[in-house]
């Protein structure tokens, strides 16, 4: 049996991948930092070459365009914010959603996300970048919604993508529009209202 020393393919490839794995970890980091420390125009290929070292061929190979870089560090940054389940749907949604709050805490981050939202109308290089940060912010929620169906908390024929709106908006609409205070209490109101009257189902 051929042991995994140099000329080993296995043991080959198993290096290749991790140290490709590695090259991406630091690459995102340090665009994220960028992203919060300078804002949305720091994250260039340049840039991130330059902070990091790794050749700019590199970071241009795994991320073709600096909306491709942006979409990873989003989407990661996404999928930090979610919750675990207790199989109670109240707790589950007013967990799912307080972990959103405090990403949103960041004013950054905040700031990145309204201005994603703004490019993305007339850049559409960056609209499947806004789809993919949304579909990730909002995939736990959903998830929790359809557990609340089957478990026959929710009626069977709500339509689910209005009461993601229905609990995401008032939280979105205070952080990136009106500016009022987004606490525990406010997101614990918000479910309690979407669970007093479910959003109707689709007609």
């Amino acid at each position: 049996m051929m042991s995994k020393e140099r000329g080993d393919p296995a043991a080959a490839g198993a290096g290749t991948d991790v140290r490709v794995e590695r090259t991406r970890r630091v690459v995102l980091a340090a665009a994220r930092n960028l992203l919060l420390e300078e804002g949305w125009d720091a994250v260039t290929h340049v840039r991130v070459a330059a902070a990091t070292g790794v050749a700019r061929a590199t970071v241009y190979r795994h991320w073709p365009s600096c909306a491709d870089l942006l979409h990873d560090v989003l989407r990661r940054e996404a999928e930090t914010s979610h919750s675990h389940p207790t199989g109670r749907l109240r707790q589950d949604l007013i967990a799912e959603l307080d972990a959103l709050r405090r990403q949103l805490g960041a004013p950054t981050l905040a700031g990145v996300l309204a201005v994603l939202m703004e490019r993305s109308l007339y850049d559409l290089e960056l609209a499947p970048v806004k789809r993919s940060v949304v579909t990730e912010i909002s995939r736990v929620l959903r998830q929790r919604l359809r557990d609340g169906i089957d478990d026959g908390d929710l009626p069977v024929a709500l339509d689910v993508d209005l009461a993601i709106a229905r609990l995401l908006g008032p939280l979105l609409y205070r952080r990136l529009a009106s500016g009022e205070p987004l606490t525990p209490a406010v997101v614990a109101a918000v479910v309690d209202s979407f669970l007093s009257s479910p959003a109707p189902p689709a007609k």
